[in-house]
């Protein structure tokens, strides 16, 4: 093993000190200078961390040729997670750069107002409480703080924070009112070594355990320093901080091996709620964030009902006050793995499905996150009105519908022969592709197959469905009518379909320094059942229909 050096080119060129013998994806996540974005965590699946050499040499694998042509090949393009270095070498990055990120922190004050919308913004909560819209967050910033509210001398605080895979939102509370004064947005950096919970699963089995935890940290330490300085507080104002998040990320953050995670029975190391000292949870090696006063501020961990049905479903349950009312509820988070809950405030019932990281724009072709320049719809309508570099969730989505809507692609899923084999042109080199439709057709089949198989599993009929909540930032932008053409939403549920946002964050607002609440959240789990759909026949009938785009 030598040490070599890599050089990025870019506008500013980087040199990256390294070791042969390993990847090119390992050097740059252990590098400070390049946060570039590997979302299938390494495995050579999405063809997202293209690289192209311009000196230097790397063996071509069997991964590389399944993205990259002779010709590609032979102009040196590679892909960054398969490359392993030998030398010093020159390349370029010609993947998509995740250095902003639309995230979503507003959520839907239900308990108040339980408005019924459609992705658009109504009876919002927001940053500035006004109810407009999160702003894109460059990463550069590390985060956005807005118009605070101002707060009364001697007034208890609060951190509320939700742990997304994807990004992170940090809410200061005033504990007194509940008034929201700022909030704190972030990518989650984790990203780097994997875009969904089985490739950090995988990475943290794989000896990255630690590096998880301290980046997550560092994410978190970030944002609490930020919003105690820009809002000139006292760290002794500080009574409580409340974590959500789903249970992978808790585990990230409490250091707990994730080995049983991705395994049969998927069993978790400890998923109750819990009260930890804050250096317990963030080490007591924090003298240079400035945060030492908060040593013994107690953090508050959401409890979860299981390891693909976490503390931020049980928030969200909290949030809409589903445990607290006779009417049955849905709740949808539509993500990569489609938790979702049904139930009142005798049974609740809870199951995940693996929809995949389509509408995360994950295994879409051009697909990317919400950053500037994705395309969100299909007048190329981008994020921040910037060039498309890819498309989005929402995106996708309405893609898909128009393709339908125009008969360019059939109730099977194919694409017209016109399009079949180099996919249909969105704008420069952005298509979308037959592959692209299949992974749309797999992911709204999981999503809707799951749904109904929680009714029919609680014993009720659609109809006796009171709300139908979708949380999330994909099911708070996204328009009902197209989600509805493609079949991934019921057009039975159309005028009960609630966007709530953020429902994670909103619920770790409510369980700060608030026992009522907290009691909530262990009736919660005490009365919440999980369904397993791996082995459910009725779920694999639901599946098989739900993958046709057939209007019904």
């Amino acid at each position: 093993m030598n040490k070599c050096n890599i050089t990025i080119k870019g506008k500013e060129d980087v040199t990256l000190a390294g070791n042969t013998g390993g990847s090119l994806m390992n050097i740059v996540n252990n590098s400070k200078e390049i946060n570039y974005t590997f979302p299938c965590g390494g495995n050579g699946r999405c063809g997202k961390c293209t690289v192209r050499i311009l000196k230097g040499d790397f063996d071509i694998t069997s991964d590389d040729r399944k993205f990259f042509s002779e010709e590609q090949l032979k102009l040196g393009y590679r892909l960054a997670c398969k490359a392993i270095v030998t030398q010093d070498c020159v390349i370029e990055y010609k993947g998509i750069i995740e250095n902003s990120y639309d995230v979503q922190s507003d959520f839907v004050d239900v308990r108040d107002k339980s408005e019924k919308i459609s992705g658009k913004s109504s009876g919002i909560i927001s940053d500035t409480i006004s109810g407009e819209e999160s702003d894109i967050i460059s990463d550069k910033i590390s985060g956005a703080v807005n118009d605070k509210i101002n707060k009364k001398s001697g007034t208890e605080l609060g951190i509320a924070i939700d742990i997304g895979t994807t990004t992170i939102a940090l809410s200061l509370v005033d504990l007194d009112s509940r008034n929201i004064i700022n909030t704190y947005t972030s990518l989650n950096h984790q990203r780097k070594f994997g875009a969904d919970v089985i490739a950090r699963i995988k990475a943290s089995n794989d000896g990255n355990g630690e590096a998880l935890r301290s980046v997550i940290q560092k994410d978190l330490l970030n944002g609490i320093n930020y919003l105690i300085k820009t809002n000139n507080i006292e760290v002794s104002e500080i009574k409580e901080i409340a974590i959500a998040g789903n249970t992978t990320m808790g585990h990230l953050l409490l250091g707990y091996s994730c080995e049983t995670l991705g395994v049969f029975p998927f069993t978790p190391v400890d998923i109750s709620a819990k009260t930890l000292k804050f250096n317990e949870v963030f080490g007591n090696d924090i003298s240079e964030t400035g945060l030492e006063k908060l040593s013994n501020t107690d953090v508050y961990f959401l409890p979860g009902i299981s390891t693909y049905v976490g503390a931020d479903i049980t928030s969200g349950i909290l949030h809409c006050c589903m445990n607290q009312s006779q009417e049955v509820s849905l709740l949808i988070d539509l993500g990569t793995n489609g938790e979702m809950a049904i139930g009142n405030s005798d049974k609740i019932l809870v199951t995940s499905t693996a929809a995949g990281p389509a509408f995360e724009g994950g295994n879409i072709s051009c697909g990317t996150g919400s950053i500037d320049g994705a395309i969100c719809d299909v007048k190329i309508k981008t994020i921040n009105n910037k060039p498309p570099v890819g498309i989005c969730g929402t995106g996708v989505i309405a893609v898909t519908a128009e393709l339908l809507e125009n008969e360019i692609v059939d109730e099977t899923g194919r694409l017209d022969d016109e399009y079949f084999e180099e996919g249909f042109k969105l704008d420069g080199d952005i298509v979308f592709t037959q592959k692209d439709i299949r992974e749309i057709q797999l992911a709204k089949s999981a999503i809707r197959a799951g749904a109904k198989t929680l009714i029919l599993r609680y014993g009720i009929d659609i109809s006796d469905i009171s709300k139908v909540y979708l949380a999330g930032g994909f099911g708070y932008h996204i328009d009902l009518d197209k989600a509805i053409k493609t079949g991934l939403l019921d057009e039975a549920l159309r005028d009960r379909i609630i966007a709530v946002g953020n429902s994670s964050l909103a619920g770790a607002v409510l369980a700060l320094s608030d026992e009522n609440e907290k009691k909530q959240l262990e009736k919660i789990c005490d009365i919440s059942q999980e369904i397993s759909l791996s082995d459910d026949r009725d779920f694999q009938e639901f599946y098989m229909d739900y993958m046709m785009f057939e209007d019904e």
